[in-house]
């Protein structure tokens, strides 16, 4: 790394300081020496950099979004399959240690996809039995271990109803331009 970029990340990850601003009351200023400013533009980048490596050792298929990660993996065999994702768990526990990056292995979940359950002993992250699953959301999709989308679509409905009822009970207080704004905005991003 050259010297002038040393310089500069030295001086953007050193020397800071926090505080809590609540209405009229200011805390004390804090010294802190881990973490990322909050909202920069450069942190979302470092943080990719610092796992950029996460996959390195994994055999099978990694996801990143943000700081959520997925394991894929298929198999016809549920004894080779649960060996081999038991082994990739510990290859991240390993890069975790590593790296002191911490998982939060209380909200890992397991979504086994197939239309013949067997029976299987639990896998372990961490230290814990992780949770087996039915249905997992990622990225705004609901997935269910029958690759339905029946309880996605449920979901979405029951959303959209309970935003037009709470429209339909304040239409008569509101210009309709109003409710228009409103609409645009509970829907606009589904």
């Amino acid at each position: 790394m050259t010297g002038s970029v040393y310089n500069l990340l030295q001086s953007y990850l050193s020397g800071r300081a926090q505080f809590v601003h609540l209405g009229d009351f200011r805390s004390d200023h804090l010294h802190t020496n881990c973490g990322m400013p909050q909202g920069s533009i450069l942190g979302p980048l470092l943080f990719l950099v610092y796992v950029n490596d996460i996959g390195i050792n994994i055999k099978f298929s990694i996801s990143l979004f943000a700081d959520d990660t997925i394991l894929l993996c298929s198999s016809k065999n549920p004894s080779a399959l649960h060996t081999m994702l038991s082994n990739d768990l510990r290859q991240l526990e390993m890069w975790s240690d590593l790296l002191s990056v911490t998982f939060n292995a209380a909200k890992t979940e397991v979504l086994t996809i197939t239309n013949n359950p067997s029976l299987h002993p639990p896998l372990r992250f961490c230290n814990l039995a992780l949770n087996e699953t039915t249905s997992l959301k990622h990225l705004g999709l609901i997935f269910h271990r029958s690759l339905t989308w029946h309880i996605h679509i449920s979901t979405l409905h029951h959303r959209a109803l309970s935003i037009v009822n709470a429209l339909k009970k304040i239409k008569n207080f509101l210009p309709r331009y109003s409710l228009l704004v409103l609409y645009h905005a509970c829907f606009a991003h589904r």
